[in-house]
């Protein structure tokens, strides 16, 4: 009977944790902070005079990043070109 009990205010605790988590990464998104991980998207940098996670941009990786989205954005439009003719010809 003491095990049960001990496992209820451990459940009960667990799900008092993770609320708490949630508001906190809820209230900090609403403040425009990074909240998914300590490392920031690749693209971005973290703010490490104030410690926290405000985001900048990183322009070592802008420059890479902008010649990917062009890559991305040139064989894109030869998909939705070139694959509805093959597929349609046959």
């Amino acid at each position: 009977m003491l095990y049960s009990f001990q496992a209820m205010l451990a459940n009960f605790e667990y799900k008092q944790i993770k609320k708490r988590l949630s508001r906190g990464r809820l209230a900090a998104a609403e403040q425009g902070k990074w909240t998914n991980s300590n490392k920031a998207p690749l693209g971005y940098k973290k703010d490490t005079y104030y410690k926290d996670l405000d985001l900048g941009i990183a322009e070592r990786e802008l420059h890479f990043l902008m010649e990917l989205y062009e890559i991305y954005e040139r064989e894109f439009e030869l998909l939705k070109t070139e694959l509805p003719r093959k597929f349609l010809s046959f």
